[in-house]
């Protein structure tokens, strides 16, 4: 028993020292995050803007509201994320993690459930490490992080749970190891469905699916799934991922309905890309971010074209030399940041490198891996790949694009790359096992595998230096924003970006060459021991991506932690209007036309506007932008009761004839269709005419006559979800309210007893309220849908996984305990016999002396 502890702990230390490994690297990277301060993240920053008024009651309340007025006349909020606490895996996260908070915490979980997901995929623990660290130092992953695409990490971190739980369930012959692997898939699939970002989990279901296609009609052995049992668990694998999450689904797609991803609400299209004329996204809207084939040359040379938007250049370069004698400064490493991004996007944070020795490991395993393999990893990559150039290979994505369920309510094709590290990483570090797994004795199978050295050498290096040598003859080099530049300015940025490609190129190949020699110095036995040619090995794939890491995760990016109000400092602009106002943000909105009205929300961190930023605007109000508000139409901007304009030299104009948060109005004007309903708004004035839909409202209505349109009306109480208003006519009428209107969430109540609300004038909320006086609550409750099945589904597979888990371990402790014993005893006996056989022989030597 002595001797199993021992072999037992032996055997962990490999996989301890490789974890602490990644947490050592993680903690380096982000080591000012001990120093109490932030990364700046652009998009977590909007982030907090879009939601101004809600943190200020939030604050003030407790409450978590699910309204905001913020943004775009009101809009749904938070409903993407409705109900994911009744999901009991989210405590499994911390663990993942070690309790560490942060990018720390986020990218080290990321190494973790990859090293977990390759070792139980039977890869050796260096190995493991080094796609560990794919995943981990990925510099699309960093990028992401600087950029403040949170979501996108936490749902790429456990891709490699689903992957190792397919691969387990597919190929493990006894019931329990399936049922691991099932339960495996389906905790990745729920907690990446709990972090918010579908998207990316789509593609790489969709990846994992080509896989196993392409891998089992090509030939692949080991398949247990001969009855159908390894495909079935798996698939109640996934039923249990999603259900698990089945209250934050349900709350997401209904929520999506009424934003520019849901159906269309109109029947003519406004123009070649609204949002309200296709069911989903439209075709122009959702490519406006597709990579172009140059863009991938970036996933195995770093600067191969340019890297960002605001990469950083030598001072003393000519490019450098130009912004200093312009008045910039250099950074502290000596370092200016300039336009060098010449690829197909408008702009980017970085380029996709997964690391040059991932990319000859993975061309490698073209010729070292089974075909099968070959097949599901090739193809699969390619899909992705292909699907990242949107636009730019239409004939393909297109037809994707119309016929593959929700892919439409997808935008930015380039993001599909952002689910390649794990192709990448799977099989290259399957690729250097077989180096590293292979037989000594078998002279064929090693002349085969070093013969295969050549080629992949030869292509992975040759690529990159066809690049440098032809670059000149194949680009122009040419970015988008340099038509606002001098024609000299843009020659030097051409050259500057030559050479960077050059310069990086070059840098791949001596990795590649470097990796190259470790696999073939092991080999050919001038490196004897494994763990040598795997340390170098780790340590050549650590250095090439940290140091390209460094260039966009650096100490620039930290800050100190800073308030939101310092984030967000109030403009003079911002104070005369608060100052009008008594700080009541609900009693007015905003136009603000000194920013990017409608992809910046800034100004809702201290007002309400009918602008901001959010990937997903209401349909009928990104209708009525379209129509109206980007022609300046005033009717309109006053019934959005858009009392303050702000002029793009910041100054505040005062629009006196703004309707205020709610007016009766003396006569309706009556449609059918929504066409007609939007079309109408231009016809009547807002301040006296009602638009509504009567195929919708018409019992609403009925009976309903002109009136004098006078009474009174206000707000009493304000909170985002819970507005009361007083009303006071003389007659029975028409009250429409500066608020946008949706058909979910929204009850209202009349002295107590709930009310219908209608629609007017296509976007906004009106009600028809009898004579005498009143009061009129607003309340916005949505509700959490199935939160029992989430609940149970999630307690369910966190049982599976466990159980199966246990078992399979149990079982494998077995075998392993009758095999060390085996291995204890054996020399033993061996030892014994020999000893024994020589004793008897010394004997009779002596007998027949004797007799002699």
């Amino acid at each position: 028993m002595q001797t199993q502890s021992r072999k037992l702990l032996t055997a962990a230390l490999p996989h301890i020292g490789c974890i602490l490994l990644l947490f050592v690297l993680a903690a380096a990277l982000f080591a000012p995050q001990y120093d109490g301060k932030q990364l700046f993240q652009n998009d977590i920053s909007q982030g907090k803007a879009m939601q101004g008024e809600n943190l200020e009651y939030e604050e003030i309340t407790g409450e978590k509201y699910y309204w905001n007025n913020s943004m775009f006349g009101g809009m749904q909020w938070n409903l993407l994320v409705y109900g994911r606490d009744a999901n009991v895996l989210r405590h499994v996260i911390p663990v993942t993690r070690f309790w560490q908070k942060g990018a720390v915490g986020m990218f080290f979980g990321m190494g973790l459930l990859t090293y977990l997901g390759l070792v139980l995929m039977r890869v050796k623990p260096y190995l493991a490490c080094i796609g560990a660290i794919v995943m981990m130092l990925n510099v699309n992953h960093l990028v992401l992080l600087e950029a403040g695409h949170n979501n996108k990490i936490r749902a790429i971190a456990n891709f490699p749970l689903i992957f190792s739980g397919m691969l387990i369930a597919l190929r493990q012959t006894k019931f329990f190891p399936q049922l691991c692997g099932a339960a495996l898939l389906g905790v990745g699939v729920s907690l990446s469905l709990r972090a918010n970002h579908p998207q990316m989990l789509y593609y790489f279901l969709l990846a994992c699916a080509v896989w196993f296609v392409a891998s089992s009609l090509s030939g692949l052995k080991g398949l247990s799934a001969k009855s159908g049992r390894g495909v079935l668990l798996l698939l109640i694998g996934l039923v249990l991922g999603v259900t698990s999450n089945l209250t934050q689904v349900v709350s997401s797609v209904k929520s999506s309905e009424s934003t520019m991803r849901g159906a269309p609400v109109l029947q003519e299209p406004v123009g070649p890309a609204s949002s309200s004329s296709v069911k989903g996204l439209d075709w122009d809207y959702a490519t406006q971010w597709s990579n172009g084939w140059r863009d991938i040359y970036s996933l195995f040379i770093p600067r191969a074209v340019g890297g960002s938007s605001v990469e950083e250049v030598a001072a003393d370069s000519p490019v450098g030399d130009l912004y200093v004698q312009n008045g910039a400064r250099p950074a502290k490493d000596g370092t200016i940041s300039a336009p060098m991004y010449w690829g197909d996007l408008q702009f980017t944070s970085g380029p996709y490198y997964v690391g040059a020795v991932i990319f000859f490991l993975f061309v490698l395993s073209f010729f070292v891996l089974p075909v099968p393999w070959r097949v599901g990893f090739g193809l699969s990559t390619l899909l992705i790949v292909v699907m990242s150039l949107g636009n730019n290979f239409e004939s393909f994505n297109r037809f994707l694009f119309d016929n593959l369920p929700y892919l439409n309510k997808f935008r930015t094709p380039a993001s599909t790359l952002h689910a390649t590290a794990l192709l990448f990483a799977i099989p290259a570090v399957l690729a250097a096992s077989k180096f590293v797994d292979m037989s000594w004795s078998d002279k064929g199978n090693k002349d085969q595998l070093v013969k295969s050295l050549y080629p992949a050498v030869g292509i992975s290096a040759g690529v990159c230096a066809l690049l440098a040598l032809l670059a000149p003859s194949l680009f122009d080099f040419v970015a988008y924003g340099d038509a606002r530049y001098p024609r000299e300015i843009v020659d030097l940025f051409k050259e500057q970006r030559l050479s960077m490609l050059r310069a990086d190129a070059l840098r791949s190949i001596a990795y590649i060459l470097a990796a190259g020699v470790v696999l073939w110095l092991f080999a050919e036995r001038h490196i004897k021991q494994s763990w040598i040619a795997l340390t170098l090995l780790l340590a050549i794939s650590t250095v090439d991506l940290w140091t390209v890491s460094r260039r966009y995760i650096d100490q620039d990016n930290w800050v100190k932690e800073r308030s939101l109000a310092e984030m967000f400092p109030e403009r003079p602009v911002d104070a005369q209007i608060k100052k009008r106002e008594g700080g009541k943000r609900y009693a007015y909105r905003v136009m603000d036309q000194s920013i990017d009205t409608y992809n910046n929300a800034s100004t809702s961190f201290h007002h309400n506007t009918i602008g901001g930023y959010n990937a997903a605007k209401p349909q009928r109000m990104q209708d009525m932008i379209d129509y109206y508000i980007l022609k300046g139409n005033m009717n309109v901007l006053n019934m959005y009761n858009t009392k303050y304009f702000i002029s793009p030299q910041g100054q505040p104009q005062v629009n006196e004839g703004a309707l205020g948060n709610a007016w009766f109005v003396q006569d309706i004007k009556r449609v059918e269709t929504p066409d007609e309903e939007i079309a109408a708004v231009a016809e009547v004035r807002a301040d006296s005419a009602a638009v509504i839909n009567v195929s919708e409202f018409a019992d609403e209505i009925a009976g309903l006559r002109p009136s004098s349109g006078q009474g009174n009306i206000a707000i009493k109480s304000y909170k985002p979800n819970d507005i009361l208003y007083t009303a006071t006519t003389d007659e029975e009428q028409i009250a429409v309210f500066s608020e946008a209107w949706t058909d979910e969430g929204w009850t209202v109540e009349m002295d107590g007893e709930v009310v219908p609300m209608l629609r007017a004038n296509y976007s906004l909320r009106a009600l028809r309220i009898p004579a005498g006086s009143h009061e009129i609550r607003f309340r916005y409750e949505p509700t959490a849908k199935y939160a029992g099945v989430t609940l149970l589904s999630s307690i369910l597979l966190l049982l599976l996984l466990l159980g199966s888990a246990f078992l399979w371990a149990k079982d494998r402790y077995a075998e392993w305990s009758i095999e060390a014993a085996k291995a204890v005893t054996v020399p033993a006996v061996k030892q014994a016999v020999p000893r024994k056989s020589q004793e008897a022989k010394k004997s009779t030597r002596k007998t027949k002396k004797k007799k002699k």
